[in-house]
């Protein structure tokens, strides 16, 4: 079983979709369409890491330590954006 395969499996058992691995620099809004009416700020899926400064990055994405995965809270949202609870 790849990394990824091993992500997966305990992603689905934690009732989370498996994760996203983009190709290149590929963004969420490319792979899925841009939802003009909402910011990335406001969705559910949005997750900050804080250390000497904030990183936020998108849960439906792989997460890694790379500022590739990055994502700015500002821009519009994708498709699969949801609102916070």
């Amino acid at each position: 079983m790849t990394a990824k395969e091993q992500i997966d499996a305990y992603r689905r058992q934690m009732g989370k979709e498996p994760t996203v691995r983009p190709t290149a620099r590929q963004t969420m809004q490319q792979m899925y369409g841009v939802d003009y009416q909402h910011k990335c700020k406001d969705c559910k899926h949005l997750v900050s890491h804080k250390y000497a400064r904030t990183y936020h990055k998108c849960g439906l994405w792989l997460d890694t330590p790379s500022a590739a995965t990055d994502i700015k809270v500002s821009q519009d949202a994708c498709a699969k954006w949801e609102p916070k609870p």
